[in-house]
């Protein structure tokens, strides 16, 4: 499939999703509620980025011997999961408190303007999709990885 039909597929989709939400706001916004409240969205953030990292660092990355090796494998992995898993749980939140203040008049953002909470809205949503990004990118190293084998030249005689 060449990029621009997948461009439009993913377009048409979007608008098919957009028409579908627009038609059945209120039981969309009932639903999202529900996903929010029930906490189960961090949860699985959560173990997809551990997943991830984890299934990265068994399967991808090969320490060296020496002791800074060891450390850095495993250092790695702790960052990795500290990084895309508080990064994606604390915009998880920050959105939550965006939806319940903008369509349930909750009060999550006191004080704050309507360029702040669009701010917010727009910095919190980049950060989600950067975290998951990220985790289903380690994700598909560890999926498709083939281990190779070293060349080395040979004298032509």
């Amino acid at each position: 499939m060449t990029p621009i039909k997948k461009r439009s597929l993913a377009a048409a989709f979007i608008m098919a999703l957009v028409f579908i939400t627009l038609l059945y706001s209120e039981n969309s916004l009932d639903k999202v509620k529900v996903l929010f409240e029930s906490g189960h969205l961090t949860l699985m953030l959560w173990a997809y980025v551990v997943g991830s990292v984890a299934m990265h660092t068994l399967i991808v990355i090969k320490p060296r011997i020496d002791a800074y090796g060891f450390f850095e494998k495993y250092s790695n992995t702790v960052y990795s999961i500290a990084t895309y898993g508080i990064g994606g749980s604390t915009s998880i939140a920050l959105l939550k408190g965006l939806f319940f203040q903008v369509f349930y008049e909750g009060v999550f953002f006191k004080g704050f303007s309507n360029f702040d909470i669009s701010s917010i809205f727009i910095l919190s949503s980049f950060l989600l999709i950067y975290s998951l990004l990220n985790s289903t990118k380690i994700l598909s190293e560890a999926i498709f990885y083939t281990s190779t084998s070293e060349v080395y030249a040979t004298e032509e005689k």
